[in-house]
């Protein structure tokens, strides 16, 4: 009896304390709080950018009106060399003393070339054959008509700027100066006017053996500038206008003797006759 009681004591003891031990457990739930771990935490490398995003729109702007200038500044334009033909027409007249001066029609044309040195400048040398002269009213009636016969080898100085009037008008626009140096090949004055005579013809840059002439009446040699406004159009075809301005006198007066320069003063003027050719004219030209 006295084992059965000790033997139930001892069980009766067992079971308080297992009790307690199940009373003092917390259970764990959802939203009990972990102890910080002190095991170091790798951050997700992926997330981690995700989360932190760059304002990259001050870079990406900048980038953006660079390529936009680049796009806008034009590229250089490639040139190259040019031989070309041109044909046109105009107006010539003596700056003459005696005055009354007449105009008279010119021809000129050719071969040009254009020698492009960069974007902007370029020599242009031609190579004419001009028809230009004049007309006068001497002091004493007669008139004068002459007809002369040059080759020309002009020596242009070409700015040129592309300007594109639109889709189907492009081009270059062009201004050009320059010297040019010209040989007279023929000449033939006709002098009207005379009582009871037919016109008088006359050469001009070769002696007259028939009037027992030693020298031309005219210099061979003349000295001229050029000046010219003009377009040049992508399809090849240039269109210009221009104005040529002698400035050699004509009158080949350095080997007269002194009878011949009193008649020439009785027939032109008081003073020997000063004769300096000038034109304006309009050429088409084209250029392979």
């Amino acid at each position: 009896m006295r084992k059965r009681l000790v033997v139930l004591g001892f069980a009766l003891s067992q079971s308080v304390a297992m009790f307690a031990t199940i009373e003092d457990a917390q259970p764990v739930s959802d939203s009990t709080e972990v102890p910080a771990s002190p095991i170091l935490v790798v951050e997700d490398p992926v997330k981690k950018t995700s989360e932190v995003a760059l304002d990259t729109t001050d870079y990406f702007d900048e980038q953006n009106d660079i390529v936009e200038m680049d796009a806008a500044k034009p590229l250089p334009e490639y040139r190259w060399t040019t031989i070309g033909v041109s044909f046109g027409g105009g107006l010539a007249w003596y700056n003459s003393k005696p005055v009354n001066n007449r105009f008279a029609p010119c021809l000129r044309g050719g071969l040009n070339f254009d020698v492009p040195i960069g974007q902007w400048f370029s020599l242009q040398p031609e190579l004419l054959f001009a028809v230009r002269g004049g007309g006068f009213k001497t002091e004493v009636g007669y008139n004068i008509e002459d007809n002369l016969f040059y080759f020309d080898v002009p020596i242009n100085c070409k700015f040129s700027k592309r300007m594109n009037f639109s889709k189907t008008c492009t081009g270059r626009g062009f201004v050009s100066v320059g010297p040019v140096l010209s040989l007279g090949v023929f000449g033939k004055s006709t002098a009207k006017g005379f009582d009871d005579k037919e016109p008088v013809d006359n050469k001009l840059f070769q002696n007259n053996p028939d009037e027992e002439t030693e020298h031309a009446i005219y210099r061979s040699f003349d000295f001229s500038f050029n000046f010219r406004l003009g377009y040049d159009f992508d399809s090849d075809w240039s269109f210009a206008i221009g104005y040529q301005l002698g400035v050699v006198n004509l009158m080949n007066d350095a080997n007269y003797d002194p009878n011949e320069v009193k008649q020439y003063k009785t027939v032109y003027s008081e003073n020997f006759p000063t004769l300096t050719n000038s034109s304006a004219y309009m050429t088409l030209s084209y250029r392979w």
